[in-house]
């Protein structure tokens, strides 16, 4: 594919520290005069009681009412009887830091969703930019990013024919979407569907089975794993230990547990592939 690129966004804030500086400083080896931006966004769940530690969601669920749409004047009417002092943001540290030191490592940007220092004032004067079920952007917020993202590539952007190289190539396989497993595998294994259309290879506790991965390349080249993970705990899939071996059967060292537990700093209940270098 020689496609050309001349802005790239990444959104990977919750999940910067699996690997965002790694897939940056690809990219920028591919496309080395590419506006890279990194969008950091906040929603309503990154509000927090500091009494409770309720995030916003569950406050509105236990005193509004369920099934509320985030612009109902009944919360807003309930924030309004709130104190300042009552609320507080979600700290994110090692999400940011990733995201700042991926941005600096290739030269890149970073656009943060603008928020008010006031938990109690952005939500109160900022819940249009949303969706009603507080998570999404709604289509004023989307406008908003859209203009504040042509902002910094009428600023930095360039137009260039430059291409470098991948550093020999990936070689990637998915069965996620559509099943197709291209790998071999055997034991206690088999494809599972589940959700809407996702697959997965299934192993089963306590039996375990082996997968075959080949390396298409002359050169070492570092292994990566996706599987499924739940957050907050406890998760639904068990812990699973990984040993790597050769293809006579020796073991080469790695010996690893994968955690199937998604930190979601905000608290709410996820579902999602989670990725980790073996």
């Amino acid at each position: 594919d020689d496609d050309i690129y001349d802005v790239i966004i990444l959104e990977y804030h919750l999940r910067a520290p699996e690997g965002l500086q790694v897939l940056a400083q690809r990219l920028r080896e591919r496309f080395p005069d590419a506006l890279i931006i990194f969008f950091k966004i906040w929603h309503p769940f990154y509000v927090r009681r500091k009494d409770s530690r309720q995030n916003f969601f569950e406050w509105v669920t236990e005193t509004v009412g369920e099934n509320i749409p985030l612009q109902s004047d009944l919360i807003h009417e309930a924030m309004l009887q709130t104190k300042e002092e009552d609320w507080t943001y979600v700290q994110q540290p090692q999400c940011d830091s990733a995201i700042e030191e991926a941005a600096t490592a290739v030269g890149g940007y970073i656009y943060e969703l603008p928020k008010n220092a006031s938990p109690r004032m952005a939500i109160i004067h900022h819940s249009h930019w949303f969706a009603k079920d507080f998570h999404h952007l709604s289509e004023r917020g989307h406008a908003l990013v859209a203009n504040g993202i042509s902002k910094l590539i009428n600023q930095y952007g360039s137009r260039s024919d430059r291409l470098g190289t991948w550093s020999g190539g990936d070689s990637c396989q998915s069965w996620f979407t559509d099943g197709n497993v291209e790998v071999s595998y055997e034991g206690n294994i088999q494809v599972a569907q589940f959700g809407d259309g996702k697959h997965a290879l299934e192993v089963y506790m306590g039996e375990g089975g082996n997968l075959q991965v080949m390396n298409p390349f002359d050169t070492v080249r570092t292994l990566y794993l996706t599987y499924m993970a739940m957050g907050p705990a406890p998760s639904l899939y068990p812990t699973t230990k990984v040993i790597l071996m050769n293809e006579d059967s020796q073991n080469l060292g790695v010996d690893m547990d994968l955690d199937p537990t998604s930190y979601v700093p905000d608290g709410h209940r996820v579902h999602v592939a989670k990725v980790t270098k073996v």
